[in-house]
């Protein structure tokens, strides 16, 4: 039953997300060049926006994005995996020290 849950959330994040990369999507099928230098000029402003941060706005965004990957973690990975990175992780904090 976990399993046709999780199905179909990442259909309905496909479906939601297949809009928004649509037109990236073409320019590759399409053999277009400057997807390169579409990407790379969404990166560099994206940098450019990080950069005028204040520090409040930087860790605003910092615990924003962390609290959404821990979302996506709770919902999405399945509990057995969860176990078995359970178990990994003392084993890799002993190797630390």
């Amino acid at each position: 039953m976990v399993e046709v849950k999780t199905k179909r959330k990442l259909l309905l994040i496909q479906q939601k997300t297949k809009y928004f990369f649509s037109p990236i999507k073409q320019l590759a099928m399409n053999g277009k060049k400057g997807l390169g230098l579409l990407l790379a000029g969404i990166a560099a402003y994206g940098i450019y926006k990080y950069n005028k941060m204040n520090a409040a706005e930087k860790k605003q965004l910092k615990d924003k994005v962390k609290a959404k990957g821990q979302k996506i973690y709770e919902e999405y990975v399945p509990q057995d995996v969860k176990d078995l990175l359970a178990k990994a992780k003392p084993a890799t904090a002993q190797e630390n020290n």
